[in-house]
């Protein structure tokens, strides 16, 4: 569900107000985006602002959404948030697969 954020600004030669809405899609995916603020009924199809798309990476679905949602809990959302942050990023690849290690782990014990 969007909710309203502090950032606003304006497109445009009519100046469009856009606000920075955050939602979470139909595959659970979590998104900030920027919406026209007279309309925020639709952030599905806002421009997104991050965390970008990593479909490229070509991980499982599951690693893919823990992946991403991991990078949005610890709002990385844009490029200048991973200056610095480097562990953060890391952190956030090392639970999105932790999951896995446990199934892998859970097999030997079978």
């Amino acid at each position: 569900m969007a909710n309203n954020s502090s950032r606003r600004s304006t497109i445009g030669d009519g100046g469009t107000a856009l606000v920075e809405v955050e939602y979470v899609d139909d595959d659970g995916l979590k998104w900030k985006v920027l919406i026209p603020e007279h309309d925020k009924s639709h952030p599905e199809r806002g421009i997104v602002v991050g965390p970008p798309d990593l479909l490229f990476l070509e991980l499982p679905d599951e690693v893919h959404k823990r992946l991403h949602n991991g990078l949005y809990d610890r709002r990385l959302i844009r490029a200048s948030d991973l200056r610095r942050r480097g562990q953060e990023v890391f952190a956030a690849v090392q639970a999105a697969y932790r999951v896995d290690v446990a199934r892998v782990t859970e097999a030997y014990d079978r």
